[in-house]
């Protein structure tokens, strides 16, 4: 029945997503919804003569004394609606009369009870009108009483003690944001909602409404690239079995390339910060290529090992993510192709001892097509000989992935990447850089290096809502091999290109580019053509 329908594109939007740079791009989107119908909004604002009183005494142009329809009071926490109501002392049915209706502002205000009263008159036609009234008290409400409903037995401790508040608190929505944002990075909830009720002056209850993810969940993805063809990947997520609060992720992928992980956690359930013992299994079977001379690729390589380790992390707020594991991998490398001598290109047997630690913090505001935020990750591997390792090694990268988008179309990114090596790190623990995601220009696996420094800019333009336009440049600096006898090392690779993506929330992206770059790290002055086609989920 109404005249006009405004629907606001929410796509990836959840009931969950109720921080602050998500709220702000939903009131954009709903604005920006508004704006496209601003001709029929503006046509029944004429249909209806409708208009805002900028001075609620101004109702000279309504034939006859208005009657109140409405009484809407907004902002109040603390008082019950029905003291605020009978302080304004006007029902619906009483003719309005603006002078009255200064005279209760007044009143309210003189209360010292308020810190703003704030207050419209909305005619609705020649003889009714609407009375708007907007209260910001001054003093922060005292909770009464604390619920929490639709959490299990096994989590309701975890979740008030996360909570933190209770009866003769103060209520503050700001940390009460920030603990429900800890509550959803436990792991444990679909999503938490709550209601504040006023019970008498000053004093509130607190209700938290939530509802817990299943015990069981599988997740299926797909992919193709020109590399590796197709690969498909699963996973499935366990809670509680055997022993509440356990959780067991197995997740695994297969076709173009293999591999399995393994992981059991258990998050503290004693801690406000979730904090976990873990255990994991993992096993890779991956081919990568190791190019030299021009782009000619001399050698192709399993990547195959096993390993299993027992470490500890740290998370919060599903933004900040920290591991630390000792781990023990078994190395089975063999090549499949060798076109060069067997003693550079050797089967490696090897049982490493070692350290691991890593670190995400996730600001981005999407996975697909970021408009906003920054991506910042980091790891440490390290194999000690007084571990008894076959191999002594050290390695270190860091990078940083940051976005902004001007006039909603316009995106830029900024990618920048620095990883280092000691002397002694086998090849088969080489950072790879190669890929068009991270370095544009060159082939897979041709970025395949001891060290370097990578930075990129990316510009995106929307075309449409499922429909990018890219321009990419980069450059990797003081890039380096060294392995052995062979040392290779280039001051500057360089590479720029351009392409599109499809965006398709369901399904992932489709992502067709061109590229032209160094053609090889031994040339790199001279440049190549490379073509790139991706398509799926993003893993």
């Amino acid at each position: 029945d109404a005249d006009i329908l405004i629907t606001p594109d929410l796509a990836g939007f959840t009931m969950a997503d109720f921080e602050n740079r998500k709220i702000e791009r939903i009131v954009g989107q709903g604005e920006k919804a508004a704006r496209a119908s601003l001709r029929e909004l503006v046509a029944l604002k004429e249909k209806y003569n409708l208009r805002r009183l900028e001075d609620p005494q101004d109702i000279s142009w309504l034939s006859q004394r208005p009657q109140i329809i409405d009484v809407a009071i907004t902002g109040y926490t603390s008082l019950p609606f029905q003291y605020i109501y009978e302080q304004v002392g006007l029902l619906p049915g009483d003719f309005f009369d603006p002078q009255e209706l200064r005279t209760r502002i007044a009143e309210l205000k003189a209360d010292r009870i308020f810190e703003e009263v704030h207050y419209e008159v909305v005619p609705l036609s020649e003889g009714f009108v609407r009375l708007k009234i907007r209260v910001r008290e001054k003093d922060k409400p005292v909770i009464h009483r604390v619920s929490i409903h639709g959490a299990s037995p096994s989590n309701l401790p975890v979740a008030q003690r996360i909570l933190g508040l209770g009866p003769g608190d103060s209520l503050d929505t700001e940390i009460l944001g920030e603990r429900i944002m800890k509550l959803y990075g436990m792991g444990y909830y679909e999503h938490i909602r709550y209601d504040i009720t006023p019970t008498e002056q000053n004093q509130v209850d607190l209700t938290l409404s939530v509802k817990e993810l299943p015990l069981k969940k599988l997740r299926l993805g797909i992919r193709y690239d020109d590399y590796h063809n197709l690969v498909l990947a699963a996973s499935l997520l366990v809670t509680n079995p055997v022993i509440q609060g356990l959780r067991v992720e197995n997740e695994v992928q297969f076709a173009g390339l293999t591999r399995f992980q393994g992981k059991v956690f258990y998050p503290s359930r004693t801690l406000s910060l979730p904090a976990y013992p873990f255990v994991r299994f993992l096993y890779k079977n991956v081919p990568t290529r190791i190019f030299a001379g021009r782009e000619h690729c001399v050698a192709e390589y399993k990547d195959r090992s096993v390993s299993a380790g027992l470490g500890f992390g740290l998370l919060d707020a599903r933004f900040f993510n920290l591991e630390v594991e000792y781990q023990q991998e078994w190395m089975a490398v063999t090549p499949d192709v060798a076109l060069a001598d067997p003693l550079l290109f050797p089967e490696w047997r090897d049982r490493l001892k070692k350290l691991n630690a890593a670190f995400t913090l996730d600001l981005l505001d999407g996975v697909l097509a970021p408009k906003k935020g920054f991506l910042m990750q980091g790891s440490y591997e390290a194999g000690f000989e007084k571990w008894d390792s076959d191999v002594p090694f050290q390695k270190l990268d860091v990078s940083l992935d940051a976005y902004h988008t001007w006039f909603n179309r316009h995106t830029l990114r900024a990618y920048g990447y620095w990883c280092g090596s000691t002397s002694g790190t086998p090849a088969y623990k080489f950072f790879n850089q190669g890929r068009p995601q991270s370095f544009i220009g060159m082939r897979y696996d041709q970025l395949l290096g001891s060290g370097m420094t990578v930075l990129r800019m990316d510009y995106r333009y929307e075309v449409a809502k499922t429909l990018f336009l890219k321009g990419m440049a980069n450059v990797a600096l003081d890039y380096r091999y060294r392995f052995q006898d062979v040392r290779v090392r280039a001051d500057r690779l360089w590479g720029i290109g351009c392409g599109m993506q499809f965006v398709f929330m369901n399904f992932g992206s489709v992502e067709l580019g061109y590229g032209y770059g160094s053609r090889c790290v031994l040339d790199p002055e001279h440049g190549q053509s490379v073509g790139f086609f991706s398509m799926g989920a993003k893993f």
